[in-house]
């Protein structure tokens, strides 16, 4: 069984010159710990002289982030998923057959999976249905999106009939009548 890592841990393997992609394994936890350690290890110049050697470089603010990166991808996938430090079953990428994967699309599954459906394994979808009180949300959403577009336009409207200045009526702080 091969995971799917991608988004952030696509640029932390990248930063440590670790393998990546679909055609063959990524680099385990092992090298991306090694990787860090070398890197995190060393001196802002020795930082900065590892960072322009990428072909890529970052801006310098965002340098010291991999270190993080590095520590929460192990801890995530070691410490909390159980994947092992060596052989980690783990294919981290930035593309599959072309297609941009990132965050957006982790998210977009996530949606999709918290709907109520099942697989028949006829590569049909049966029991898809949109909860009742989702489609309610959503039109009392866009009722409450109106009104607040009407309120807006009856407030201009007000202001630019009652007020000479343009909308803007201040008082002088010494109790004085509006400028």
């Amino acid at each position: 069984m091969k995971l799917l890592a991608m988004a952030s841990f696509y640029y932390n393997w990248g930063f440590f010159k670790l393998t990546t992609g679909m055609k063959e394994p990524s680099s385990d936890l092992n090298a991306l710990v090694a990787a860090a350690e070398s890197f995190c290890n060393l001196d802002a110049i020795g930082q900065a002289a590892y960072n322009n050697s990428l072909p890529h470089p970052q801006h310098a603010p965002f340098v010291y982030d991999y270190c993080f990166g590095a520590a929460y991808s192990h801890a995530l996938l070691h410490t909390g998923y159980g994947l092992p430090l060596k052989d980690t079953p783990l294919q981290v990428v930035k593309t599959i057959n072309g297609n941009d994967v990132g965050w957006a699309y982790g998210a977009m599954l996530w949606e999709i999976n918290r709907l109520g459906w099942s697989y028949d394994g006829n590569d049909t979808c049966s029991d898809f249905s949109v909860p009742f009180y989702v489609a309610i949300g959503g039109i009392c959403l866009l009722g409450c999106v109106i009104m607040g577009l009407l309120a807006m336009i009856v407030r201009m409207k007000r202001r630019g009939e009652n007020d000479l200045n343009g909308g803007l009526n201040y008082l002088d702080l010494n109790g004085g009548d509006p400028l």
